[in-house]
């Protein structure tokens, strides 16, 4: 079977989502919630952290790296202060030497290029929450 063909199981998982680019928003908001997933959705780091703090039952969190105020990056900082073992999968559009100038080490952490597929997100969302 070739790549763009595996069948990724869905999931039942509580996901929080930080985005604040509306069309990658509603489309990973559409597709994961059809593949069974659960999320609830914030368009910048400031209103993520106070959604996460509200004490909704949340396994993973799904963010851009760059986004308006605080970055992505240092929202998942913020987390793992709390739990280090919080799954975190990063969004991004940036190149990996840009990553590199925001003090992000690609190779520590689970990215999501953008433009990405649904499979490419389906995979990817299952590999984080499986991990």
């Amino acid at each position: 079977m070739e790549n763009s063909e595996r069948q990724v199981h869905a999931g039942h998982e509580k996901i929080l989502l930080v985005e604040d680019e509306e069309m990658v928003r509603e489309f990973a908001l559409r597709a994961l919630t059809r593949k069974g997933y659960s999320l609830v959705v914030a368009k910048d780091a400031e209103s993520a952290k106070e959604i996460f703090e509200s004490g909704n039952d949340f396994k993973m969190l799904l963010t851009d790296v760059v986004l308006p105020g605080q970055s992505g990056y240092k929202l998942a900082e913020q987390i793992w202060e709390k739990d280090p073992s919080f799954k975190v999968l990063f969004m991004s559009g940036y190149s990996e030497d840009t990553m590199k100038k925001l003090g992000i080490d690609v190779s520590q952490i689970n990215l999501l290029n953008k433009p990405f597929t649904l499979q490419a997100l389906f995979e990817l969302v299952r590999k984080t929450l499986d991990d």
